[in-house]
């Protein structure tokens, strides 16, 4: 063996140091992470890093961790070349054992042991490879370009590069000097047809005042249909007028959209989520009268750090299997903003009920009541009168699961039990009383949704903007509440509660309202609005405009997706629109009568509805049996916490019956009984809104025909 063979490594230059710092963090940080990135252009679409900012980010993640990991040795050397060596080496040991881990999770390992030990062993190897062997460090040196390579492939061959190359798309040209109205666009989020309907097949004006007084003056397109059961495919479809992609919901590649069609003859105030259509310059969250803010110019570059962080760390932990999904969890923020806390109350810190695809942010002082979320308090603002056309575009991603509100906007704390439409639910007999506790949640969330309705509408009356104005009012897809499906399934037998979801126009002028039964799908609302503002759209388009004569018959079709926010189109589904349209009977939860509370039909249901409001002790004839009650604490001795929204619980040796619940004395709610898990006795049941403050009496009891049999609260054993 040479002496150059077993050269010792003893004094690398700086430089040297350098050279093989850049090809390890290549391998360990910016390849990876990259490559993750690349896949993901939604995080840097959503956060507005788009062009020469997104060139400048790839080049901090290709530069600067080597530079700040090569530091300390590097300057260290210049005063103490044994010690740099020692740093030096640590560093090479630290960054291989993080590429290990990482090789291990992508060979399949899936053992947080066998991941450390393999991590541990490889950094071994290669430092002793790396001190006694030229050969060694001088390919650590070659790896050098690594972070090159990376930076080259992900800015030339992602979909996330597309938003470097492609930073700006082309507008529709408009050439003439129509005088058109605004237009206002309402898009909600998760709100099947079904759940809105009376028993006479007409929007329920006692659970949606809002939408049956705005179908008063506006054509309620009742056979509505969308297109997905996912956001990111249904939302591009209303938007464009054609059937959804398999790819991102960006406008690198949907071009060609409403926004785009109407930047020439419209101001554009658009607050998106969590799609990223509306890229050009003319987007702004600005009304046309106030502001000059340009949402395409407003780049939050530090959350992509963050998040970019964030995904790094997940990474190089032996222990986790990150799951990459950015956008899949996008969050309303709500605020009491306009409702005063009690004066004596010390604020509490802000408080996340987060969940995927529609989570809630709530900051809070102490009251959690009259919550509003922020992005509707700051579009509602934007809104006036002007010389200059408008059009205004929210999504509001409400009443989308995970639910949190009762009507009125207070905040609850949701039940931590299975939910009955995943597929792990489906060993537990829950019953019927599971699945109609979970519709009674997702309707007082949509009532809550619908109060915000009411309130965008009243400003629009009130800045003398809706006569003129079209207003459009949908939802882009509803959600599956039927057993042993997904809630966000689209298959034949969730069509009338996935597919079908509510869409209002009030066309501009328009007084007096109107039912029309047409085959309408989302793809048709683009050209419908092009056909009212008298524009050509510049690219094909599959829909029809609903003005014109109703050619499709009874032929409709939506798409089948790889879960909620998954990028794979599947199967498309082919069906009969009169087949399968929703109707009120369909629902778990039956309807309520005008000044009955919002828990009634769950009630009624249960069989208990004649015992609300009623004295509990006043109706109890004797005591027998016990029952346990999750979480105890915050309904009895926990002030100041956002109040739990469900009660949840097991009965012991109680006689048959549906489970009757009194706070303070008083009957409140209630329910059936059904299997989960170990409990043969489960109990579950929705609070009214303002019942619990954490500093309550419970009392539990079984209807039986001889009365009210009460319960023992004991402790879970």
């Amino acid at each position: 063996m040479t002496s150059a063979e077993t050269k010792p490594a003893a004094n690398p230059s700086p430089v040297q140091m350098l050279l093989t710092t850049l090809g390890l963090v290549g391998l360990a940080l910016v390849q990876p992470v990259l490559s993750t990135l690349g896949e993901n252009p939604i995080l840097f679409a959503s956060n507005n890093v788009t062009g020469g900012s997104l060139f400048l980010f790839t080049v901090a993640i290709m530069v600067v961790p080597a530079l700040v990991i090569w530091l300390p040795a590097g300057v260290t050397h210049r005063f103490h070349p044994p010690v740099a060596q020692i740093i030096h080496l640590a560093t090479v040991a630290i960054l291989v054992a993080l590429t290990g881990v990482q090789w291990s999770r992508s060979a399949g390992i899936d053992s947080t042991f066998l991941r450390t030990a393999i991590a541990v062993l490889l950094a071994a190897g290669v430092v002793v490879a790396y001190q006694k062997r030229h050969e060694a460090r001088e390919w650590t040196r070659y790896l050098a370009v690594m972070p090159l390579l990376a930076g080259a492939l992900f800015l030339f061959g992602s979909e996330t590069g597309d938003l470097w190359r492609q930073s700006e798309v082309s507008v529709s040209s408009v050439a003439d000097d129509i005088e058109r109205p605004d237009v206002v666009m309402l898009l909600l989020d998760q709100l099947p047809t079904r759940s809105i309907l009376d028993e006479q097949g007409t929007i329920d004006p006692v659970r949606f005042p809002a939408l049956a007084s705005f179908a008063e003056s506006a054509t309620w397109y009742r056979q509505h249909t969308t297109m997905s059961a996912a956001t990111s495919f249904a939302v591009p479809a209303l938007l464009t007028g054609n059937d959804p992609k398999p790819v991102e919901p960006l406008a690198t590649n949907y071009p060609d959209n409403l926004f785009t069609m109407l930047a020439p003859t419209h101001h554009l105030t658009v607050y998106e989520a969590p799609t990223k259509l509306c890229a050009i310059a003319a987007c702004t969250t600005a009304g046309p009268e106030g502001g000059d803010r340009a949402d395409s110019d407003r780049r939050d570059l530090g959350a992509v750090i963050d998040q970019t962080w964030t995904l790094w760390l997940d990474r190089i932990r032996p222990d986790r299997d990150p799951q990459v999904g950015f956008g899949d969890d996008f969050t309303e923020t709500v605020t009491n903003e306009g409702t005063p806390a009690p004066a004596e109350a010390e604020p509490s810190p802000t408080t996340t009920a987060a969940g995927s695809g529609g989570g809630i942010i709530a900051l809070t002082d102490p009251n959690t009541s009259a919550l509003k979320p922020a992005r509707l308090l700051d579009f509602a603002d934007t809104i006036a009168a002007s010389e200059r056309s408008a059009f205004y575009f929210l999504h509001l991603v409400l009443p989308h699961s995970p639910w949190h509100f009762h009507p009125d906007g207070e905040l609850y704390t949701p039940p931590s039990f299975l939910n009955p439409f995943i597929p792990e639910s489906r060993d537990n007999d829950l019953g019927d009383w599971v699945l109609t506790l979970t519709e009674q949640r997702h309707l007082t969330q949509a009532q809550y949704a619908d109060a915000l309705v009411g309130q965008l509408l009243a400003t629009l009356v009130e800045r003398q903007v809706y006569d003129d104005a079209m207003v459009v009012i949908m939802a882009d897809h509803g959600i599956s509440l039927v057993p042993e499906t997904e809630q966000a399934e689209m298959s034949p037998v969730t069509l009338s509660s996935m597919a079908y979801s509510p869409l209002l126009i009030k066309y501009p002028g328009q007084t007096v309202g109107e039912i029309d039964d047409r085959n309408a799908m989302s793809i048709d609302l683009v050209p419908t609005i092009a056909d009212v503002l008298e524009i050509d759209p510049d690219w094909a388009i599959r829909g029809s405009s609903l003005l014109a004569d109703d050619g499709r018959g009874d032929d409709k079709y939506a798409f089948q997706t790889e879960g909620v926010f998954g990028k794979e189109l599947k199967d498309r589904i082919d069906f009969d629109g009169p087949s399968t349209a929703p109707a009120a009977a369909d629902r778990w939860v039956g309807p309520i009568e005008p000044g009955e509370p919002a828990l009634m039909g769950s009630h009624r249901r249960a069989g208990i509805d004649d015992l609300i409001g009623q004295t509990f002790d006043e109706l109890v004839d004797r005591t027998a049996g016990e029952a346990v009650i999750d979480e105890r604490a915050l309904f009895e001795s926990t002030p100041g916490a956002i109040p739990p929204g469900v009660i949840v619980g097991e009965v012991r040796n109680a006689p048959p019956g549906p489970v009757v619940i009194a706070v303070d004395g008083i009957i409140v709610t209630g329910g059936t009984r059904y299997r989960h898990g170990e409990r043969l006795d489960a109990f579950s049941a929705m609070l009214p809104s303002g019942t619990i403050d954490g500093t309550n009496t419970v009392q539990v009891g079984i209807r039986t025909p001889d009365g009210i049999v009460g319960l023992e609260i004991v402790d879970p054993t």
